[in-house]
């Protein structure tokens, strides 16, 4: 982001706009002047990882004294003090990241709002002086949630339109574009309509596009949504747009891009390769996507005039329905290559010991069933174990840090039960039982309440998110909850491929198949050196997003979005929707997952 504060920053602006727009002051062909694309309003280095309206206060505090910018929060600091008759920094210095906490929020916020002032103020003055004409067409934001309301506000206020670069998921089953996958996603139109009521100005699309494996190209870097069929892509594509051409607030956008980037990235091997094309390499179009943007634009008035698209109702699986169909009266054979990792063998699938040491209660069976598998799960020394190879656990995505921070759970008790008190847990009741998982962030203490379902007969078990509550005695703001599931010996532990046709990850590559794939089932598992492996797999329509791959550590999301929650001491808060993941462990390597795969997806057939 650019040093506003700097003296020179005017004197900059003006030679800029001479140098860009003189040119062109007079060209009846050209429609305005975008001022730059995808700035860090999120602060200095920490691309997407610090809340718009901490940004650039941070990353000004922790410039060095004497710096334009820390001069410049300094004195709006002092300013606030003198006039609030407040102490908003705990110290000049800012040595220490509690003293960034220490500062509120709304303070933050009233920084921010200065910084994109300063920024669009000397911008537009600039460009105005050399080229009256044209009209002045934004920043180019980095997504909708990438600048803070006050920067948008700012932005309208002298701007002619505001611009922003959207990536949107588009819903093939419920007919709309939203920013996340499943029940709980936001709607596009109704995100993009809130931030042009911020501005009170009309919004461009500047960058917007999908991409099908059926191009033959990886499409493993870069943003958006893939998918595996030009036909699938023609109809995301006319979904997005349409939507776009409905809403007034919308003035227009910008498709990304006329041509295929190479199969070898446009910039080496680690860029981005993906199929965003109207046509490819060769200048051949793709028929589907070109027919699909013609039927809108060669018919304006009609696209206009029509209403913004609402979804289809899609009704989402219940993970008790799922467990009750799962139910089985006797063992099933064991699928080729796949052999059940069993713990306790005490006569039902629905049960588990409670500990290598305290013998387990045997629970009435459940349907009808006396035949199992043995035990898939069990509870130890406050760890939930999956086939005495791996852990599970819950995980929150927080801003409780000053920025976001990604924080796991360390207990986990059944839900009556206190660890504190040495206590045994109770085995499951009718093959259900419900498990807190508790860790701590930077706010304090959080609880994830998960309710897990063996089906008896079955060697899998079935995981339904139930709620997360605030244990501590300040505020816990999260957007995201994750199920976990990891090898207790993380060594030599790889990541398994998603599906047949692509590879495993290489080093540096964050996921086995292409990311935000438009898949009926999403999966991911770790294969161990032994052949063992673990694993998670859900289907499209719960929400939960499944990423397993590695770098120097392992990562196991599986992942549920949701807006922004701000839980106060000792709130709870349930979803409207319980979403679900089915795991386990098996034997037989690569081929034992995909055989386990197979097994629980004929669940849901």
């Amino acid at each position: 982001f650019p040093n506003v504060f700097h003296p020179l920053w005017p004197e900059f602006c003006r030679f800029r706009a001479e140098f860009v727009c003189a040119q062109d002051r007079d060209d009846p062909w050209t429609l305005g002047w975008y001022i730059d694309n995808e700035l860090s309003w999120w602060g200095d280095k920490r691309k997407f990882t610090t809340p718009p309206a901490s940004g650039l206060f941070d990353a000004a505090a922790r410039k060095a004294p004497g710096h334009p910018a820390r001069k410049a929060l300094e004195e709006f600091l002092a300013a606030k003090n003198a006039k609030e008759r407040k102490d908003f920094a705990s110290s000049a210095s800012f040595a220490a990241e509690k003293d960034l906490l220490a500062v509120p929020i709304e303070v933050k916020r009233e920084f921010v709002r200065l910084c994109a002032r300063k920024y669009f103020e000397k911008t537009t003055r600039a460009i105005r002086e050399i080229d009256p004409n044209h009209l002045i067409l934004g920043c180019r934001f980095a997504g909708l949630p990438s600048a803070d309301p006050v920067v948008w506000e700012e932005c309208g206020r002298f701007c002619d339109v505001v611009s922003v670069n959207i990536y949107p998921m588009a819903d093939l089953d419920r007919g709309v574009a939203v920013d996340w996958p499943g029940p709980n996603a936001q709607l596009i139109s109704d995100m993009l309509g809130e931030r042009a009521r911020m501005a009170g100005k009309p919004v461009v699309i500047t960058e917007w596009g999908f991409s099908a494996l059926d191009s033959g190209l990886p499409c493993t870097h870069g943003a958006g949504q893939r998918f595996f069929t030009q036909k699938e892509r023609a109809k995301a594509t006319s979904i997005f747009a349409s939507t776009m051409w409905a809403m007034p607030e919308v003035a227009g956008y910008v498709y990304f891009m006329w041509c295929d980037q190479p199969a070898v990235g446009r910039n080496g091997p680690q860029s981005e390769n993906t199929n965003y094309g109207l046509v490819n390499a060769d200048d051949e179009p793709y028929a589907e996507q070109v027919a699909a943007l013609a039927a809108l634009q060669l018919n304006l008035a009609a696209s206009r005039a029509a209403a913004v698209p609402k979804p289809h109702e899609v009704v989402s699986p219940k993970a008790e329905d799922f467990a009750h169909r799962a139910e089985v009266r006797s063992t099933p054979p064991g699928p080729s290559g796949a052999t059940p990792l069993s713990e306790g063998g005490n006569g039902n699938a629905g049960s588990s010991e409670v500990s290598s040491t305290t013998p387990a209660t045997v629970p009435p069976p459940r349907g009808g069933c006396r035949e199992a598998t043995g035990g898939v799960l069990r509870v130890e020394q406050s760890s939930l174990l999956v086939g005495g190879k791996g852990v599970f656990s819950a995980m929150l995505r927080e801003y409780s840090r000053g920025g976001v921070s990604w924080t796991a759970a360390t207990e986990a008790m059944t839900a009556d039960k206190s660890a504190a008190a040495g206590e045994p847990p109770a085995p499951p009741e009718n093959g259900v039982r419900d498990i807190a998982f508790r860790g701590e962030t930077a706010s304090g203490p959080f609880e994830v309440t998960i309710r897990f379902h063996e089906p008896a007969g079955r060697d899998f078990f079935i995981a339904e998110l139930l709620s997360v509550k605030n244990s501590g005695t300040a505020p816990l703001p999260f957007e995201s909850v994750f199920f976990r599931l990891l090898p207790v010996e993380k060594e030599g532990a790889e990541a398994a491929r998603g599906d047949d046709v692509f590879e495993p990850p290489k080093e540096g590559q964050p996921t086995p198949i292409p990311p935000s794939l438009w898949r009926p089932w999403g999966s991911g598992a770790w294969i161990l050196p032994d052949g063992t492996v673990l694993g998670l797999l859900t289907p499209r329509t719960t929400g939960v997003i499944i990423r397993f791959w590695r770098d120097s550590a392992l990562h196991s999301d599986a992942q549920m979005h949701y807006p922004r929650k701000d839980l106060a001491p000792g709130e709870t808060w349930a979803p409207d929707y319980h979403p679900f993941v089915v795991g386990g462990a098996t034997s037989g390597g690569e081929a034992g997952w995909r055989s386990f795969c197979d097994k629980v997806k004929t669940v849901e057939k």
